[in-house]
């Protein structure tokens, strides 16, 4: 039983992903009927349950979704292993930056910090590549 992030309230993963994949679906069939239309999943920050939740979840399905990682919460409790990332890229899983540290780049750069949140895409993006060996094609 994982817990969610904003609210801390035990909810199991299969109950939060039943809930939501059906409005996903009517909206990219309701698109799709005006013309072909790709969906992409994507899930934010690296979190635990990404890996033992989402992927089987998705995969069950024949899916795949884009994990958008909190590169500086890899290995932390609650957040995946390098080994785990790993893992779902070999499983056909897109890999993609969600910066460093998870600041807010708006503010940063509202600051004056333009620097800062450049440093931190930028690192984000540099540990990805070292970890697997590619830049992410992609940041979230």
């Amino acid at each position: 039983m994982e817990k969610t992030m904003k609210t801390m309230i035990p909810v199991p993963f299969r109950r939060r992903f039943a809930a939501v994949l059906p409005a996903v679906l009517c909206a990219a069939a309701a698109a799709a009927a005006a013309e072909p239309l790709d969906v992409t999943l994507s899930f934010d920050d690296g979190t635990k349950d990404h890996f033992t939740g989402a992927a089987p979840e998705l995969e069950k399905r024949g899916w795949k979704g884009c994990f958008n990682l909190v590169t500086g919460k890899i290995g932390q409790k609650g957040y995946m292993t390098w080994d785990d990332v790993r893992e779902l890229k070999k499983r056909g899983h897109e890999i993609a930056s969600h910066t460093h540290t998870h600041p807010d780049l708006v503010k940063l750069v509202a600051d004056g910090k333009a620097d800062e949140a450049f440093a931190d895409l930028v690192r984000s993006r540099k540990e990805i590549e070292r970890e697997l060996g590619e830049r992410p094609r992609f940041l979230c």
